[in-house]
């Protein structure tokens, strides 16, 4: 890893591990294996958590939750290729998925190997994500961190351009007038991203990196629940 990566990275890490969220994660409901709570069905829930025996004592279904484990590895998934390689701002959205990432493992006492993943792992999963649906392995403990650069966010041309991705070309000939329509599908597609990760019972965040890295790391650190081991 180049040097000037691992000493941003020392340095988000101790931010993380200086901030307001302490090291021990709070008891919640959530993936695990020991008892937490009894609570009323939700309409729309899977029907394999509802509590058969609870219920019969009941006139509505029970579901039985299970007390959230926090995860004892951290693996990073980061996405490779030609979206990970642009930047307007001359840092790349590949720069800063290695700063975050490795200042995750720091922060989490890990080294810069990543450990064999199991079921108590927690799933970084980082990159530019703009193709129409991700394609990302199954976790238990997952997060999306999403990187946009802010030209991507922000479409802030003038006159004519060629915008060339994924297989296609698109001419604009007034940025101006197109700018509210684009930044509405940038909307669209960071909340169909968004609401992909929840089918998957995972969080997620977007994160420009034209500003503070320190938001999107510290919205993985809590929302995995990370310690330092």
């Amino acid at each position: 890893m180049p040097r000037a990566v691992e000493d941003r990275a020392q340095a988000l890490a101790a931010r993380l591990r200086a901030g307001p969220r302490a090291l021990a994660p709070q008891a919640r409901p959530g993936p695990g294996a020991a008892f937490w709570q009894f609570r009323e069905y939700r309409p729309g829930e899977a029907a394999s958590g509802i509590d058969w025996r609870a219920s019969a004592r009941s006139i509505r279904p029970i579901v039985r939750e299970r007390e959230w484990e926090a995860p004892r590895h951290l693996a990073v998934w980061a996405e490779e290729g030609p979206d990970m390689a642009f930047s307007s701002v001359g840092e790349t959205k590949a720069d800063a998925a290695a700063v975050i990432g490795r200042a995750l493992q720091i922060a989490a006492g890990q080294g810069s190997t990543h450990p064999e993943a199991g079921a108590d792992s927690a799933f970084l999963f980082i990159g530019a994500f703009w193709a129409p649906t991700p394609d990302l392995p199954p976790a238990v403990h997952g997060f999306v961190l999403h990187l946009v650069d802010p030209a991507e966010a922000d479409l802030p041309y003038a006159g004519p351009h060629v915008f060339e991705g994924h297989g296609c070309t698109a001419h604009i000939g007034d940025p101006d007038a197109a700018r509210a329509a684009y930044k509405a599908r940038v909307e669209a597609h960071c909340a169909a991203l968004q609401a992909f990760a929840a089918r998957r019972g995972w969080g997620y965040v977007l994160q420009r990196t034209d500003r503070d890295l320190l938001p999107g790391a510290a919205a993985a650190w809590e929302a995995l629940g990370l310690v330092h081991f």
